[in-house]
């Protein structure tokens, strides 16, 4: 079956999410900002599709969890784990 499954149904909508990690200061370090230059660029890109394209750091995904009761402590776990300051020289 090439769309849909057995009974006919198609999905309405489709959409692809690249998630990524970034330190807590991103925008001072060139190769962070230059990863945002991409994303926006390959968004504008690809706006038109069918697929929706999204993008979404794992602290932007944390902090809309936040206000999910049953997981608030894990993501305070996640949060406490991998959102950090990187050193720069």
């Amino acid at each position: 079956m090439v769309n849909g499954d057995r009974e006919g149904w198609k999905p309405q909508d489709a959409a692809l999410l690249y998630l990524f990690w970034e330190p807590t200061n991103w925008h001072e370090i060139e190769e962070c900002r230059r990863h945002h230059q991409e994303i926006e660029r390959l968004t504008l890109m690809v706006n038109k599709s069918r697929i929706k394209f999204r993008s979404m750091s794992y602290a932007e995904l944390w902090q809309s969890w936040e206000g999910i009761p049953s997981i608030r402590a894990h993501v305070s776990s996640l949060k406490t784990r991998y959102i950090i300051t990187v050193r720069l020289p």
